[in-house]
């Protein structure tokens, strides 16, 4: 990977896009890109965390042992291992590439002068761990307050915003959206808390909102609309930015 193309890919994460370019560049020259397969462990919980890692391609699963308890799956842009740069500087969660990754790991020791001399640099760190709690508080908050049917469906509508170039030609408004599971049936149910069993009731159970299974890892839906609605997503949330980014957490 050339350092122009680590550079836009730090660029991607807010913790880096506040940097000045020439301190981005530098800290750019310095990550070590990897290509890793599927399956491959970037952490461990308890393990001391020795640098940050920026997922550039693939999907990564962030679980709780021994029970293995999904507690995330991120995508593109995610910054992992943040706790290096904290007092506790042990992963709190396992991760694990789903699929094959592209990663720029960065040791801790290059970024703590960046976090000293650039404020901004500071304070969007400090936002990046707000935001992944908020988050999590509020993934607790839909367990304990929408039905399996209604996380699915939320899920289902953050998908719908940011659907693949694949699934943008394959849509025709006059037949509904057609979306790709971005992951196996497994990972979502255990993304969503709930089991295999509950997701195909659930699916079974959102026929009534418009939404079908037309293949193994796709899903057609009538009206995007009504099924926000039916997730919770009231009208005036559409162009609230909490209220998409809880959204957009479903599927990241």
């Amino acid at each position: 990977m050339t350092p122009e193309h680590k550079d836009k890919a730090l660029a991607a994460v807010s913790f880096f896009d506040r940097l000045p370019v020439p301190r981005r560049a530098e800290l750019a020259a310095k990550a070590e890109a990897a290509q890793l397969p599927a399956g491959f462990p970037l952490a461990e919980r308890g393990v001391p965390a020795t640098g940050l890692q920026v997922l550039v391609e693939g999907q990564v699963r962030l679980f709780l042992p021994p029970e293995e308890s999904t507690i995330d799956i991120v995508g593109p842009g995610s910054l992992l291992g943040e706790c290096a740069l904290c007092d506790d500087a042990r992963h709190p969660v396992s991760a694990q590439a789903i699929s094959p990754v592209v990663i720029l790991d960065l040791r801790a020791e290059d970024v703590w002068p960046v976090l000293l001399a650039e404020t901004d640099a500071t304070l969007a760190l400090l936002g990046a761990i707000s935001a992944n709690l908020k988050g999590l508080l509020g993934r607790v908050n839909d367990i304990k307050l929408r039905t399996t049917a209604q996380r699915l469906a939320m899920f289902l509508v953050s998908l719908a915003r940011q659907p693949s170039a694949a699934d943008r030609a394959a849509n025709n408004p006059a037949e509904g959206m057609v979306l790709t599971l971005p992951y196996g049936k497994k990972l979502i149910a255990e993304r969503l808390a709930m089991t295999p069993e509950s997701l195909s009731r659930s699916l079974a159970r959102l026929g009534r909102e418009g939404v079908r299974a037309v293949g193994r890892t796709t899903v057609r839906i009538d009206d995007l609309d009504a099924l926000a609605l039916f997730a919770g997503l009231l009208p005036e949330e559409e162009n609230d930015d909490d209220a998409l980014h809880h959204a957009q957490g479903y599927w990241r």
